[in-house]
């Protein structure tokens, strides 16, 4: 064991040590509940969509070919997201388990070519940390889907977006009550308000928010 924390912290193995730390530290963080765990996260429906500002005498092709060049690098960094399951799974659950696997390879190359010079564990980091990527892909591939079946499950159940038949008249500062069917067809009852305003029984409203301090959702009037 000491022998483990020794060659963990030498120069060869210290920053697959540090990822490995930082990955710790940020899961004792969240355990005492300092942080949520999706604090720190990648969305990877980045959009593609820009403002570019030019003067009038500028071509206009100049602008069409920055925005084309800026939307097929957004799409390349959304392909490489979801190739790694980072469109479903929480970026630290992928990053825990690329620095655990980095580690261990790192700490096994290391050890059994007896590299003991800090130049040549840099050479080898790269093909460890490449490896260590497609490890990790596969690894949290079972968790990536189970986060994909909650995100599904959230869609179909949650009613913000959605149209609300308003049952129990909504008055000022007094909370009425609503219908709303979700994608699979059944009916969900909830607690809704308006902003200051009266909404008669019968209406059909849109849920806009959740608000926790009233604990019930904001509906306005629907006249589509």
């Amino acid at each position: 064991m000491k022998e483990i924390i020794i060659d963990a912290f030498s120069a060869v193995n210290l920053i697959p040590s540090t990822l490995l730390l930082f990955a710790a530290g940020y899961w004792l963080i969240v355990l005492f509940g300092l942080i949520d765990m999706d604090t720190i996260d990648i969305d990877a429906d980045i959009d593609a969509d820009v403002d570019i500002d030019v003067d009038a005498d500028v071509d206009a092709d100049v602008e069409a070919e920055s925005s084309e060049s800026f939307s097929e690098n957004v799409s390349w960094l959304n392909n490489v997201l979801i190739f790694f399951n980072l469109h479903h799974l929480p970026f630290m659950i992928f990053y825990s388990v690329l620095a655990l696997v980095m580690w261990l390879l790192n700490m096994a190359v290391t050890h059994y070519l007896s590299i003991t010079i800090f130049s040549f564990s840099l050479a080898v980091l790269v093909p460890v940390f490449v490896v260590s990527l497609l490890v990790a892909k596969f690894v949290t591939a079972p968790i990536a889907r189970i986060f994909a079946s909650v995100e599904k499950n959230h869609e179909i159940t949650n009613p913000i977006g959605k149209i609300c038949e308003v049952q129990l008249t909504v008055r000022p500062g007094k909370l009425g009550q609503g219908i709303v069917t979700d994608l699979n067809g059944n009916v969900v009852r909830l607690n809704i308000v308006g902003q200051n305003q009266t909404i008669d029984k019968g209406t059909r409203t849109l849920v806009i928010e959740y608000q926790p301090q009233a604990k019930a959702y904001l509906v306005e009037p629907y006249n589509n």
